[in-house]
């Protein structure tokens, strides 16, 4: 098979770059998992948990938070965030967690398609 273009990930911006270049481009998209957008496209994209991950992750949350509840006028007609419930598991609670549930944050909010 020929293409013009080979897309890695099948996130929101791989297929969205394949979306944009199909018209012009023959175009295939690859990914290594069972469906589009099993990491942080299905996570992140869809919920907004400042309570979520280290603390880089937590501080790049925090840095997008008051935009995100607050956004400047004119920029949405419908608000970006609506209140949702939300349960975390794991399999079992380690000290050393490497993305540890940070305490005392804001609930998760998932993004509203309005």
């Amino acid at each position: 098979m020929e293409t013009d273009v080979a897309i890695v990930g099948a996130g929101i911006a791989g297929v969205s770059l394949a979306a944009e270049l199909a018209s012009r481009r023959s175009v295939v998209v690859l990914e290594q998992e069972h469906a589009p957008g099993y990491h942080a496209t299905g996570r992140s994209a869809a919920l907004f948990a400042p309570n979520y991950g280290g603390p880089l992750l937590a501080a790049l949350t925090a840095a997008s938070e008051r935009h995100l509840r607050r956004p400047p006028a004119g920029f949405a007609e419908h608000p970006l965030l609506d209140p949702q419930s939300i349960l975390f598991s794991a399999a079992a609670i380690r000290s050393h967690s490497s993305m540890p549930l940070q305490k005392n944050s804001a609930p998760p909010m998932s993004v509203s398609n309005d």
